[in-house]
């Protein structure tokens, strides 16, 4: 994604990886995300989507790993424990509602 002056911002990087969010598209987010991260390390927006991104790929680990750091990242305690309490209920969530593995059929 290229801006018109052919920089592109770290608050236009967050609305691309907005987009693929929209469209349920967490793996080309994420990358988005980890680059606006390393940019803007405060930006609690581009932090609480990338943790969300995890989240939604199944990587609950990382995500709980992230949510932990929050505090350095600039986010208020309070936040912090909203966060993580969201972060809980999405991860039971997701475990409860995934549909079960299947293996392929095989033809010959």
């Amino acid at each position: 994604m290229l801006s018109v002056s052919g920089i592109v911002t770290t608050d236009e990087e967050i609305l691309h990886a907005i987009e693929h969010i929209e469209n349920d598209d967490f793996q080309v987010a994420l990358p988005i995300l980890s680059r606006a991260v390393a940019f803007q390390p405060n930006n609690a927006l581009a932090y609480q989507l990338w943790i969300m991104c995890h989240i939604h790929l199944g990587r609950l680990e990382k995500a709980f790993e992230l949510t932990e750091t929050d505090l350095s990242h600039g986010m208020p305690p309070v936040m912090l424990n909203i966060q993580k309490t969201h972060d809980v209920w999405l991860a039971r969530l997701w475990a409860a509602n995934r549909p079960p593995l299947q293996r392929p059929e095989i033809t010959s």
